[in-house]
């Protein structure tokens, strides 16, 4: 943690106008790279939940597990992605035989 303080208070100094000024911060070895990487994997997961349940939005939902589905095709977050597009679209086909049976009941 005291190493990403030195590297705000660095970038501080910096003038905006410098590459180093953005180039600072970026993950340059595999153990920075994997953190990046399962941040920016949960926040594509955060997405996706909230176009599915908050929002309601099943086809923003759709684009964004597929798209995280295809970012990370070899990681196991790939195959939950998959999993909630299948009920999805699971879900969708479902509901108007659910509506026609409790017209029946």
């Amino acid at each position: 943690m005291a190493g990403s303080d030195t590297s705000k208070i660095h970038r501080n100094s910096l003038s905006n106008k410098t590459p180093e000024y953005y180039l600072v911060n970026l993950p340059t070895t595999d153990s920075l790279k994997t953190i990046s990487n399962q941040k920016i994997m949960d926040a594509m997961v955060k997405v996706a939940e909230v176009y599915q349940n908050d929002l309601n939005d099943t086809k923003e939902a759709k684009a964004a597990y597929l798209a995280l589905a295809q970012k990370y095709p070899k990681n196991p977050i790939a195959a939950n992605a998959y999993y909630h597009l299948y009920k999805i679209s699971n879900g969708k086909t479902a509901a108007p035989k659910r509506k026609s049976i409790k017209a029946f009941c």
